[in-house]
């Protein structure tokens, strides 16, 4: 391994002097009416100490490789979750990933099975084909890595059922949508500051969670014949049958405004604030009102457009 290489093909240690090709070498001399077996005589005799080092030089090289390769498998690593994309992508792929708050391999298997099929749309000179070798190669070390890429991510996100598209995104109490959002039991508002017994209030919802969904079916929505050609667009991935929280899905323009303030105020009030909604001061709400105006951290706040 300590063998420089191309020294090996540097004559008296000099510049190594390129060979002519044996076409060229038979012009330059006037021997093209000569036979093929004395053109390569004359060529050796012209080149041959030269050509003996350029063939000791390449199979010094292959030894090299073999010993590299040897090497690799006695001390290599394979990638973990935890990982820079910069230890293991192309420098000049990871960073365009990083330019994206993109860092480490988990970042970026969240964020191809938080988009689908066109993750990397919004990421600058980053096309299909460099995205697809990225996709194969996580794929080839799903299980070093310990994250699996989701079968979505190869379809459009119109072709997919909606249980594939619920498997998208585990519930977890972090910046989820409203149907994914798990509301700790502690924080629910049962027993929020300003929540008044259940006789006196309008809602028969009996926590802050279960308010909000109340409040938006009070705003107006889309008439049925609206809601049926929405879901008609949509039946590839609809049983017909309306679960839970699948009316979100059909909200009218003024619905999902509100949808969108209630549900962000629910998010921060407790995954920020630590707070039930029921129990926001007038000085919560004023603070609320200056984070709208700069989402810090924005990171974890603002997604792309």
């Amino acid at each position: 391994m300590r063998i420089d290489a191309t020294r090996i093909a540097e004559p008296g240690l000099g510049k190594l002097v390129d060979l002519p090709s044996l076409e060229a070498f038979v012009e330059a001399h006037g021997l093209e009416d000569e036979r093929q077996a004395d053109q390569i005589a004359a060529y050796e005799a012209e080149y041959g100490t030269a050509t003996q080092r350029l063939s000791r030089r390449a199979r010094l090289i292959k030894r090299q490789l073999e010993a590299l390769r040897w090497l690799e498998g006695l001390v290599a690593q394979s990638p973990r979750a935890g990982d820079g994309v910069a230890a293991w992508l192309n420098p000049s792929l990871a960073e365009k990933l990083e330019a994206a708050d993109i860092f480490t391999l988990a970042q970026l298997v969240d964020r191809i099975n938080g988009l689908g099929l066109r993750w990397y749309t919004g990421l600058k000179a980053l096309g299909e084909a460099k995205a697809q070798r990225i996709v194969d190669w996580l794929r080839q070390y799903e299980a070093s890595i310990g994250l699996q890429l989701g079968r979505h991510v190869v379809r459009p996100r119109s072709e997919l059922y909606r249980h594939e598209l619920a498997a998208v995104v585990q519930p977890a109490t972090a910046i989820r949508p409203l149907e994914k959002f798990i509301v700790p039991a502690e924080l629910d508002g049962r027993a929020g500051l300003y929540r008044r017994p259940q006789a006196q209030c309008l809602l028969k919802a009996n926590n802050d969670y279960a308010a909000s969904p109340a409040w938006l079916k009070s705003k107006h929505g889309l008439t049925p014949e609206q809601k049926a050609q929405l879901q008609a667009r949509r039946k590839q991935r609809d049983t017909g049958v309306e679960q839970g929280l699948d009316w979100l899905q059909t909200l009218s323009h003024t619905q999902r405004a509100y949808r969108k303030e209630s549900e962000r105020f629910l998010l921060w009030a407790i995954v920020q604030k630590g707070k039930a909604l029921s129990s926001m001061t007038n000085e919560d709400c004023a603070e609320y009102r200056d984070f709208l105006a700069d989402p810090q951290p924005r990171t974890r706040w603002c997604g792309e457009r």
